[in-house]
């Protein structure tokens, strides 16, 4: 049982830390369209 859990866990970290890559993404280029900030990638 702890095994599954600790996969659960290491599973729902790197689908949360896909999407937090994915926001900071969106905010990247909304700054760089919204105010001209050089911060594109």
């Amino acid at each position: 049982m702890k095994e599954r859990l600790s996969t659960i866990l290491i599973v729902s970290l790197l689908v949360g830390g896909n999407i937090l890559f994915f926001f900071y993404l969106q905010t990247n280029a909304a700054l760089c369209d919204g105010l001209g900030y050089p911060v594109c990638p």
